[in-house]
């Protein structure tokens, strides 16, 4: 690969991280304001026991704005990316399960109240498996470079 394709990965891995470290940053933030308004877009969530889902509307938005601050370093960003692939594995396995369940919840992802529908949760998973694709492309390094070497004398075809 060349290192002008080396540089271009660079910069879409940048891209990538600061992109979800203000996902992940706004997310958790504007959960952390409203954390009954978050544990009553838990209860649906039936497999999960009360207590649990109250620990997990107290803590789930500090979790992720512990994974936003984590994306915004370059140092960190590798434990960043391995923490929101995840949450955001545990989120597509649970809105998953609710589909098939027959389950309409609202993920209230952003704090917002929407009226729930199995096509918005449908969305929300696609969006979601977008965010994990994106946070793979932070996980990996950029290839290395390789360069040509000339064939040695005795290699080359006259």
């Amino acid at each position: 690969m060349s290192p002008n394709c080396v540089w271009w990965w660079k910069a879409l891995q940048a891209f990538l991280r600061l992109a979800l470290a203000g996902i992940f940053l706004y997310s958790g933030l504007v959960k952390a304001g409203s954390s009954e308004q978050f544990f009553a877009a838990l209860t649906p969530f039936t497999m999960l026991p009360e207590s649990f889902l109250q620990w997990v509307a107290r803590w789930l938005p500090w979790i992720e704005t512990g994974v936003g601050v984590l994306l915004v370093w370059p140092r960190t960003a590798r434990w960043g990316a391995v923490g929101a692939l995840l949450l955001l594995g545990a989120f597509l396995f649970l809105l998953g399960w609710a589909l098939q369940q027959g389950i309409v919840v609202s993920c209230s992802c952003f704090g917002q109240e929407e009226p729930p529908s199995a096509a918005r949760m449908i969305a929300v998973m696609l969006r979601d498996g977008i965010l994990f694709l994106a946070a793979l492309g932070v996980l990996f390094p950029p290839p290395k470079s390789h360069r040509q070497r000339p064939l040695p004398p005795d290699k080359v075809n006259p």
